[in-house]
Protein backbone atom coordinates (compact mmCIF):
# COMPACT_ATOMS: atom_id res chain seq x y z
CA UNK A 1 0.00 0.00 0.00
CA UNK A 2 2.82 2.35 0.91
CA UNK A 3 4.53 1.54 -2.40
CA UNK A 4 1.32 2.37 -4.30
CA UNK A 5 1.06 5.69 -2.46
CA UNK A 6 4.63 6.60 -3.42
CA UNK A 7 3.96 5.71 -7.05
CA UNK A 8 0.80 7.80 -7.04
CA UNK A 9 2.69 10.72 -5.48
CA UNK A 10 5.46 10.48 -8.11
CA UNK A 11 2.91 10.36 -10.91
CA UNK A 12 1.07 13.38 -9.50
CA UNK A 13 4.28 15.39 -9.15
CA UNK A 14 5.35 14.49 -12.70
CA UNK A 15 1.96 15.54 -14.01
CA UNK A 16 2.09 18.95 -12.37
CA UNK A 17 5.72 19.42 -13.45
CA UNK A 18 4.78 18.80 -17.09
CA UNK A 19 1.85 21.21 -16.83
CA UNK A 20 4.07 23.88 -15.25
CA UNK A 21 6.74 23.43 -17.88
CA UNK A 22 4.30 23.74 -20.73
CA UNK A 23 2.85 26.92 -19.23
CA UNK A 24 6.20 28.52 -18.50
CA UNK A 25 7.91 30.33 -21.42
CA UNK A 26 11.28 29.30 -20.04
CA UNK A 27 10.50 25.74 -21.07
CA UNK A 28 9.74 26.55 -24.70
CA UNK A 29 11.72 24.49 -27.17
CA UNK A 30 12.73 24.39 -30.81
CA UNK A 31 9.17 23.24 -31.57
CA UNK A 32 7.99 26.69 -30.47
CA UNK A 33 10.37 28.22 -32.99
CA UNK A 34 9.24 25.81 -35.70
CA UNK A 35 5.62 26.77 -35.12
CA UNK A 36 6.49 30.49 -35.29
CA UNK A 37 8.49 30.05 -38.50
CA UNK A 38 5.72 28.06 -40.19
CA UNK A 39 3.32 30.85 -39.28
CA UNK A 40 5.73 33.37 -40.84
CA UNK A 41 5.81 31.18 -43.94
CA UNK A 42 2.01 31.07 -44.11
CA UNK A 43 1.89 34.89 -44.23
CA UNK A 44 4.16 34.98 -47.28
CA UNK A 45 1.84 35.26 -50.28
CA UNK A 46 4.52 35.25 -52.95
CA UNK A 47 7.70 33.16 -52.78
CA UNK A 48 8.99 33.58 -56.36
CA UNK A 49 11.97 31.27 -55.98
CA UNK A 50 10.09 28.70 -53.83
CA UNK A 51 12.70 29.13 -51.10
CA UNK A 52 10.30 28.64 -48.21
CA UNK A 53 7.93 26.34 -50.07
CA UNK A 54 10.58 23.72 -50.74
CA UNK A 55 12.74 24.17 -47.66
CA UNK A 56 10.70 25.17 -44.63
CA UNK A 57 8.89 21.88 -44.17
CA UNK A 58 7.87 19.80 -41.19
CA UNK A 59 9.91 16.70 -40.56
CA UNK A 60 13.21 18.46 -41.27
CA UNK A 61 15.52 20.18 -38.82
CA UNK A 62 14.62 23.83 -38.31
CA UNK A 63 18.31 24.63 -37.90
CA UNK A 64 18.92 23.40 -41.46
CA UNK A 65 16.27 25.62 -43.01
CA UNK A 66 17.41 28.34 -45.42
CA UNK A 67 17.85 31.66 -43.63
CA UNK A 68 17.96 30.11 -40.16
CA UNK A 69 20.90 30.06 -37.77
CA UNK A 70 20.64 28.35 -34.40
CA UNK A 71 22.24 28.72 -31.03
CA UNK A 72 23.57 25.17 -30.80
CA UNK A 73 24.04 25.30 -27.06
CA UNK A 74 20.39 26.12 -26.44
CA UNK A 75 19.03 24.51 -29.63
CA UNK A 76 16.97 27.59 -30.45
CA UNK A 77 16.71 29.88 -33.47
CA UNK A 78 19.14 32.79 -33.05
CA UNK A 79 18.96 34.47 -36.48
CA UNK A 80 16.34 34.79 -39.19
CA UNK A 81 17.62 36.17 -42.50
CA UNK A 82 15.13 36.51 -45.35
CA UNK A 83 16.89 39.48 -46.93
CA UNK A 84 16.73 39.90 -50.70
CA UNK A 85 14.41 36.95 -51.26
CA UNK A 86 11.75 38.99 -53.10
CA UNK A 87 9.13 37.69 -50.68
CA UNK A 88 5.75 39.36 -50.56
CA UNK A 89 3.28 39.27 -47.69
CA UNK A 90 2.87 40.48 -44.14
CA UNK A 91 5.07 39.81 -41.13
CA UNK A 92 3.31 37.39 -38.80
CA UNK A 93 2.89 38.41 -35.17
CA UNK A 94 4.25 34.98 -34.21
CA UNK A 95 7.72 36.31 -34.96
CA UNK A 96 7.54 37.53 -31.37
CA UNK A 97 7.67 33.90 -30.19
CA UNK A 98 11.26 33.46 -31.41
CA UNK A 99 12.44 34.33 -27.93
CA UNK A 100 16.14 33.57 -28.51
CA UNK A 101 16.37 35.63 -31.70
CA UNK A 102 19.40 37.91 -31.85
CA UNK A 103 19.14 39.04 -35.48
CA UNK A 104 16.08 39.61 -37.67
CA UNK A 105 16.70 40.66 -41.27
CA UNK A 106 13.79 40.90 -43.71
CA UNK A 107 15.28 43.72 -45.79
CA UNK A 108 15.01 43.95 -49.56
CA UNK A 109 11.61 42.31 -49.98
CA UNK A 110 8.01 43.32 -50.62
CA UNK A 111 6.64 42.94 -47.12
CA UNK A 112 3.72 45.25 -46.42
CA UNK A 113 1.37 45.99 -43.54
CA UNK A 114 2.29 46.87 -39.97
CA UNK A 115 5.40 46.00 -37.98
CA UNK A 116 4.06 43.59 -35.32
CA UNK A 117 4.05 44.92 -31.76
CA UNK A 118 5.16 41.44 -30.69
CA UNK A 119 8.69 42.16 -31.93
CA UNK A 120 9.03 44.01 -28.64
CA UNK A 121 8.98 40.58 -26.95
CA UNK A 122 12.35 39.69 -28.49
CA UNK A 123 14.45 40.94 -25.59
CA UNK A 124 17.65 39.34 -26.94
CA UNK A 125 17.33 41.07 -30.33
CA UNK A 126 20.37 43.13 -31.33
CA UNK A 127 19.86 43.62 -35.06
CA UNK A 128 16.54 44.58 -36.64
CA UNK A 129 16.81 45.20 -40.38
CA UNK A 130 13.52 45.87 -42.19
CA UNK A 131 14.64 48.38 -44.80
CA UNK A 132 13.56 48.36 -48.45
CA UNK A 133 10.02 47.05 -48.06
CA UNK A 134 6.60 48.73 -48.11
CA UNK A 135 5.81 48.47 -44.41
CA UNK A 136 3.27 51.02 -43.22
CA UNK A 137 1.64 52.32 -40.07
CA UNK A 138 3.35 53.50 -36.91
CA UNK A 139 6.73 52.49 -35.53
CA UNK A 140 5.75 50.23 -32.61
CA UNK A 141 6.33 51.75 -29.20
CA UNK A 142 7.16 48.22 -28.01
CA UNK A 143 10.59 48.55 -29.66
CA UNK A 144 11.63 50.48 -26.56
CA UNK A 145 11.99 47.12 -24.80
CA UNK A 146 14.79 46.05 -27.15
CA UNK A 147 17.70 47.45 -25.22
CA UNK A 148 20.61 46.22 -27.38
CA UNK A 149 19.75 46.98 -30.93
CA UNK A 150 20.59 48.36 -34.36
CA UNK A 151 17.31 49.58 -35.84
CA UNK A 152 17.15 50.11 -39.62
CA UNK A 153 13.73 50.86 -41.16
CA UNK A 154 14.85 52.90 -44.18
CA UNK A 155 12.80 53.00 -47.39
CA UNK A 156 9.34 52.00 -46.23
CA UNK A 157 5.99 53.78 -45.89
CA UNK A 158 5.96 54.26 -42.13
CA UNK A 159 4.04 57.25 -40.77
CA UNK A 160 3.38 59.14 -37.58
CA UNK A 161 5.92 60.41 -35.05
CA UNK A 162 9.02 58.53 -33.95
CA UNK A 163 8.30 57.11 -30.46
CA UNK A 164 10.28 59.21 -27.97
CA UNK A 165 11.11 56.12 -25.94
CA UNK A 166 13.33 54.81 -28.74
CA UNK A 167 15.77 57.61 -28.01
CA UNK A 168 16.18 56.26 -24.47
CA UNK A 169 17.70 52.94 -25.62
CA UNK A 170 21.19 53.73 -24.38
CA UNK A 171 22.96 50.94 -26.26
CA UNK A 172 21.60 51.90 -29.71
CA UNK A 173 24.37 52.13 -32.30
CA UNK A 174 22.31 52.72 -35.43
CA UNK A 175 18.93 54.32 -36.18
CA UNK A 176 17.67 54.40 -39.76
CA UNK A 177 14.32 55.97 -40.68
CA UNK A 178 15.25 57.40 -44.10
CA UNK A 179 12.62 57.75 -46.82
CA UNK A 180 9.40 57.18 -44.93
CA UNK A 181 6.49 59.51 -44.10
CA UNK A 182 7.36 60.18 -40.47
CA UNK A 183 6.30 63.46 -38.90
CA UNK A 184 6.41 65.17 -35.54
CA UNK A 185 9.62 66.56 -34.08
CA UNK A 186 12.87 65.22 -32.69
CA UNK A 187 13.15 65.34 -28.88
CA UNK A 188 15.16 68.18 -27.37
CA UNK A 189 17.24 65.66 -25.42
CA UNK A 190 17.87 63.53 -28.52
CA UNK A 191 21.41 62.39 -27.70
CA UNK A 192 21.30 62.64 -23.93
CA UNK A 193 20.75 58.89 -23.60
CA UNK A 194 22.50 57.67 -26.76
CA UNK A 195 26.22 57.62 -25.91
CA UNK A 196 27.00 54.80 -28.38
CA UNK A 197 25.06 56.06 -31.40
CA UNK A 198 27.18 55.94 -34.58
CA UNK A 199 24.57 56.20 -37.35
CA UNK A 200 21.41 58.31 -37.45
CA UNK A 201 19.48 58.79 -40.68
CA UNK A 202 16.08 60.47 -40.62
CA UNK A 203 16.31 62.14 -44.03
CA UNK A 204 13.44 62.29 -46.54
CA UNK A 205 10.52 62.46 -44.11
CA UNK A 206 8.17 65.17 -42.85
CA UNK A 207 9.85 65.82 -39.51
CA UNK A 208 9.58 69.43 -38.33
CA UNK A 209 10.65 71.68 -35.51
CA UNK A 210 14.23 72.60 -34.77
CA UNK A 211 17.32 70.42 -34.97
CA UNK A 212 18.17 69.59 -31.33
CA UNK A 213 21.36 71.14 -30.03
CA UNK A 214 21.91 67.97 -28.00
CA UNK A 215 23.04 66.22 -31.20
CA UNK A 216 26.50 67.34 -30.14
CA UNK A 217 26.29 64.85 -27.25
CA UNK A 218 26.32 61.93 -29.70
CA UNK A 219 30.09 61.99 -29.59
CA UNK A 220 30.54 58.63 -31.36
CA UNK A 221 28.36 59.46 -34.34
CA UNK A 222 29.94 58.95 -37.75
CA UNK A 223 26.99 59.39 -40.10
CA UNK A 224 24.27 61.96 -39.46
CA UNK A 225 21.61 62.67 -42.08
CA UNK A 226 18.46 64.74 -41.66
CA UNK A 227 17.91 66.31 -45.10
CA UNK A 228 14.61 66.74 -46.94
CA UNK A 229 12.43 67.38 -43.92
CA UNK A 230 10.54 70.37 -42.54
CA UNK A 231 13.09 71.62 -40.03
CA UNK A 232 13.21 75.31 -39.22
CA UNK A 233 15.61 77.65 -37.47
CA UNK A 234 19.37 77.23 -37.35
CA UNK A 235 21.77 74.34 -37.57
CA UNK A 236 23.14 74.27 -34.00
CA UNK A 237 26.73 75.51 -33.96
CA UNK A 238 27.61 72.75 -31.48
CA UNK A 239 27.19 70.14 -34.23
CA UNK A 240 30.53 71.36 -35.53
CA UNK A 241 32.12 69.60 -32.55
CA UNK A 242 31.20 66.18 -33.93
CA UNK A 243 34.68 65.39 -35.19
CA UNK A 244 33.80 61.80 -36.18
CA UNK A 245 30.83 62.80 -38.30
CA UNK A 246 31.15 61.97 -41.99
CA UNK A 247 28.14 63.66 -43.55
CA UNK A 248 25.32 65.92 -42.49
CA UNK A 249 22.82 66.37 -45.31
CA UNK A 250 20.44 69.33 -45.41
CA UNK A 251 18.76 69.06 -48.79
CA UNK A 252 16.13 71.59 -49.77
CA UNK A 253 15.97 73.35 -46.45
CA UNK A 254 16.57 76.92 -45.40
CA UNK A 255 18.68 77.53 -42.31
CA UNK A 256 19.84 80.74 -40.71
CA UNK A 257 23.18 81.52 -42.29
CA UNK A 258 25.03 83.04 -39.35
CA UNK A 259 25.28 79.88 -37.24
CA UNK A 260 25.46 77.52 -40.19
CA UNK A 261 28.99 78.62 -41.07
CA UNK A 262 30.20 77.76 -37.58
CA UNK A 263 28.36 74.45 -37.42
CA UNK A 264 29.53 73.21 -40.77
CA UNK A 265 33.20 74.08 -40.71
CA UNK A 266 34.10 70.45 -39.90
CA UNK A 267 31.17 68.82 -41.67
CA UNK A 268 30.45 67.99 -45.30
CA UNK A 269 27.07 69.15 -46.60
CA UNK A 270 25.62 67.15 -49.49
CA UNK A 271 23.04 68.57 -51.88
CA UNK A 272 22.27 71.52 -49.65
CA UNK A 273 20.14 74.45 -50.67
CA UNK A 274 20.50 76.26 -47.36
CA UNK A 275 21.24 79.95 -47.35
CA UNK A 276 24.88 79.44 -46.45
Amino acid sequence: MAKMSKLLLCFTLQYFFVIACSANPAFKSISTDESALLSIKSHVTNDPFSILATNWTKGTSVCDWVGISCNWKRQRVAALDLSGGHFQGTIAKEVGNLSFLVSLDVSGNNFYGFIPDQIGNLRRLRYLYMQDNTLSGLIPKSLEYLTRMELILNNNSLSGPIPRSIFNISSLRAIGFMNNSLNGTLPDDLCTNLPKLEYFNASVNHIGGEIPATLSQCSEIKVLRFGTNNFKGSIPASIGNLSKTGVVASWYQQFDRCTAFIALQHIIIEGTSSSV
